[in-house]
């Protein structure tokens, strides 16, 4: 892949609208101060669940609103609609501010996965922890099973040595599940009572262990109200789970962290815990009803005031005729507003990078559909000229080399990433593009996406999975209405075979993969082996090319672009790339 400075008179540019300020690179022009770095990345959060609604069009940037309106719904879930408007004026002025990136990609849709790469840089393909489940060269299933191991190098460790203050608040979900040491109580303390002195002590404990894992073995000073998994997988007492959406102690946290490293160049990764899925507010389980004083690490006041009122909150939605399951989403732009406005509390919004994206969308989640392409704003006042657009291809695996460029550092030598330095776009090198194929990959299904065209292949193993649990539940509902259940060992119907996930499993309780969000409701072509798209005509993915003879020579051609970036990776996958012994 080369990197081509072009005459822009001569070839136009990817770089679209972008109005920039020229300025020299911070850290390598002399006295030109390095920036800081907030970089908030939300769980889960579509195009439409947040007023950046306004500045992706929605027949270009799928969501659940565009599919819709637009009607492709299919099999639509029952009680599933879109829901604007939304109530997010901070996260809005992020991109009145800034600049809105429309072609940024989450190589992954799944937290992991994901966030391994944005991480490290690399596809999760080469996580160690794929080779431990799955082999050296085994096609993998790439799944939750992406984890750090210890001590492996991410991109926050360059900047910490560096000089860098280095914090982390949120969901890191990297830590692998069931070690007391990375913050999981073994065994679970799920029906215990969190309240008891002695078992707080316990939560209090696993939870500081966590905590100082990741500083010992990923270069972070501060960690704070941190997630190693999903609350629900973290063996604390159901009471504490019940409030695992708990923006206000994120918030003190991310706020503490600022408080404590202004008077240096920091680097801050907030991951905000919500929506994780849909928003679904104003019913049985609402996170604002929650206790405010309840955590995973256990009961507390100190973040109570940490961001407005949750009273204060519900009076804005009604005041502003805001659909009450949007309430999450206006409970999120709090905790951004009390970040930024930290910032300027210390004289810091000129010369801090933020960026605001999430780990993926919901919809299309575990799938290499759009549900990769994901919002992604950023402001740098001291660089950034506002309402700014840019439809430069970008990634999560961009971020390591781009970040640690801005600041000044560099990746090691012998550390293998897989990103491209995009500094030139932040920077504002009109005349400045790059061409690159990118790759997605969530379990056996990878794509390739090359200017506006996208191939994805489904390659199952040989011997698909019956998934225990729900295999046993299609049995007993077979039998409850009088039918014959297969046998555990019968050979797979074709009905079954339609069924399978792309983690080789088969999910018989809801009739498709559980870890999707649907995708069967809104995608056509899901199950199917190979699928051909034209993003540019179909950017909802509805009309699979691959059998059209007017783009025969297109499919050949995305096939062999896919096929040389699995080459760069070690394992086998199908006949479009096989790993010598």
């Amino acid at each position: 892949m080369k990197t081509k400075h072009t005459n822009m008179a001569r070839l136009p540019l990817l770089v679209v609208g972008c109005l920039w300020t020229a300025l020299s690179q911070p850290g390598l022009a002399g006295d030109a101060p390095r920036p800081n770095i907030v970089l908030i990345n939300c769980d889960d959060l579509d195009f439409d669940e947040s007023e950046l609604s306004d500045f992706y069009d929605f027949r270009a940037h799928p969501s659940f609103t565009g599919a819709k309106i637009l009607g492709y719904t299919h099999k639509w879930q029952p009680g599933l609609d879109y829901k604007l408007p939304q109530l997010t004026p901070h996260i809005r002025s992020l991109a009145e501010e800034g600049c809105v990136f429309t072609r940024f990609y989450m190589t992954s849709s799944l937290c992991t996965p994901s966030r391994y790469s944005l991480m490290t840089g690399q596809y999760a393909s080469r996580s160690p922890m794929v080779e431990k489940h799955f082999g050296r060269h085994a096609p993998a299933g790439i799944h939750l099973e992406t984890e750090l191991t210890p001590g492996q190098w991410i991109f926050p460790q360059a900047l910490k040595q560096t000089g860098y203050a280095t914090g982390l608040v949120g969901k890191w979900h990297l830590a692998e599940p069931g070690s007391e040491e990375r913050g999981f109580v073994a065994p679970s303390l799920a029906a215990a009572d969190p309240r008891d002195p002695e078992v707080a002590a316990r939560i209090k404990q696993v939870y500081e262990q966590g905590c100082d894992y990741i500083k010992r073995n990923y270069g972070f000073d501060y960690t704070g109200a941190i997630y190693q998994h999903n609350a629900n997988g973290l063996g604390v007492p159901k009471e504490l789970v019940r409030s695992e959406h708990h923006l206000e102690w994120q918030t003190f946290h991310a706020k503490h962290f600022i408080d404590q490293y202004h008077d240096k160049p920091f680097f801050l990764y907030y991951a905000p815990t919500v929506p994780h899925g849909w928003y679904g507010g104003a019913g049985k389980g609402d996170p604002l009803d929650m206790p405010i004083e309840a955590t995973v690490a256990g009961y507390s006041d100190e973040h109570v005031n940490a961001q407005p009122s949750r009273d204060d909150l519900r009076r804005r939605i009604r005041e502003n005729n805001i659909d009450s399951r949007n309430a999450m989403g206006t409970w999120l732009d709090d905790s951004v507003g009390e970040v930024l406005k930290k910032l300027d509390e210390y004289g810091l919004r000129e010369n801090t990078i933020v960026i605001f994206t999430s780990d993926h969308q919901s919809r299309g989640k575990f799938t290499c559909y759009e549900g990769c392409r994901v919002p992604f704003v950023v402001r740098w006042p001291a660089k950034i000229q506002a309402g700014s657009r840019c439809d430069q291809l970008m990634a999560n695996i961009d971020m390591a080399p781009t970040l640690l460029h801005l600041a000044g550092a560099r990746i090691p030598d012998g550390v293998v990433t897989d990103g491209l330095d995009m500094s030139p776009v932040f920077l504002g090198q009109k005349d400045w593009r790059t061409d690159r194929d990118l790759l997605l990959e969530i379990g056996y299904m990878r794509a390739v996406i090359s200017g506006d065209w996208k191939y994805l292949a489904l390659r199952l193993p040989k011997e698909p999975v019956r998934e225990p649990g729900s295999w046993n539940q299609a049995r007993e509902l077979i039998a409850s209405k009088g039918g014959v259940p297969p046998a555990a060992d019968a050979p797979l119907t074709q009905e079954e075979l339609n069924l399978v996930s792309y983690d080789g499993r088969i999910h018989y309780a809801n009739g498709m993969p559980w870890l999707t969000q649907g995708p069967d409701r809104t995608f056509p072509h899901y199950p199917e082996k190979d699928q051909l798209y034209n993003l540019k005509d179909d950017p909802y993915e509805q009309k699979n090319l691959y059998d059209s003879p007017e783009d025969a020579s297109k499919l050949k051609e995305m096939q062999q672009r896919l096929s040389e970036l699995l080459a760069k990776l070690p394992r086998n996958f199908g006949e479009l790339h096989s790993v010598q012994p």
